[in-house]
C-alpha cells in the first residue's frame, strides 16, 4: 500500500487515468462532485496485488461529518465493490481484528 496520502479532487484522474477502470473513476468523480464542501484524501493499494483497493476519507467540517469510502476490484472484469463506513465502524473493526490476532 502506498504510504503517501493524496488530496483528491474531481480532476484527479485527468493525470491518474491509469489507476482505475473508467466505471470506477466515474463513481469516485461523482462522489466528489456531489459534496463540494468536503475535503477528500485518498490512498491506494499497490497495483501488483490481485485485489486492488482505493480508499477515500471524506471530511466535511461545515456539515460536521467524516465518512470512509472503500472501493475494491480485481483486474479481471468491470465489477467493483463499494462500502461507505464511519470512522467509528473502522475503529471497531480494527479492534475486533486485533482481538482475534489476525492480519
Amino acid at each position: 500500500m502506498q504510504k503517501n496520502n493524496a488530496k483528491l479532487s474531481a480532476n484527479y484522474f485527468d493525470t491518474h487515468t491509469h489507476l482505475l477502470p473508467p466505471i470506477l473513476r466515474r463513481h469516485i468523480t461523482q462522489l466528489i462532485e456531489s459534496s463540494p464542501t468536503s475535503e477528500f484524501t485518498c490512498r491506494q493499494d499497490n497495483l501488483t496485488t490481485p485485489n486492488y483497493g482505493f480508499y477515500i476519507i471524506e471530511h466535511n467540517e461545515a456539515e460536521s461529518y467524516t465518512v470512509c469510502h472503500v472501493f475494491s476490484y480485481d483486474h479481471i472484469g468491470k465489477d467493483y465493490s463499494y462500502q461507505s463506513i464511519s470512522p467509528k465502524q473502522v475503529n471497531m473493526l480494527s479492534h475486533f481484528i486485533s482481538e482475534l490476532r489476525i492480519s
